[in-house]
């Protein structure tokens, strides 16, 4: 066990928020945060503070999964880029989801993704080795959310 998870449990955190199927970010009371993957925790550690001590318990290896609360499109990564970048959504419940590709006129050059996904969180590898150099424009269309984000290719 790493010992910086147990250091994480050991400040009270006053939310957490799912980044991805193996990693989350802890926002503190003091105003910080930090990223954890959890890919390789089996076993969890929660703090109880009272009385100024600090009771640590293990507790059994736990199976969870975080549904997303609502629909969004993230920024993709890395940007700007030079044939690759990953594209992360994330969706509340299964749905058909569209991921198209823009020029800066508004023309379609390139369709990502036309398909049904479940809930959950999602990434996209997208190729780019037919777009030059530039910005374009990505917008996924899921149920009634659209939402567009921009990106630079540089070549």
């Amino acid at each position: 066990m790493k010992k910086s998870l147990i250091q994480y449990f050991l400040i009270i955190a006053t939310m957490f928020q799912c980044l991805s199927a193996s990693n989350i970010i802890i926002s503190f009371k003091n105003g910080s945060a930090d990223s954890l993957n959890i890919s390789d925790i089996s076993k969890f550690y929660i703090a109880d503070r009272s009385a100024n001590a600090i009771n640590i318990s293990l507790l059994p290896e736990l199976r969870w999964r975080v549904v997303p609360g609502q629909f969004v499109l993230f920024q993709n990564y890395p940007n700007p880029f030079n044939n690759t970048t990953v594209i992360p959504f994330q969706l509340p419940r299964e749905c058909d989801v569209k991921i198209i590709v823009y020029d800066l006129l508004g023309r379609e050059v390139l369709k990502v993704t036309d398909r049904r996904f479940p809930t959950g969180y999602h990434r996209l590898s997208l190729a780019t080795e037919s777009l030059s150099s530039g910005e374009y424009l990505y917008t996924i269309t899921a149920d009634k959310f659209r939402e567009t984000k921009k990106f630079s290719i540089i070549k």
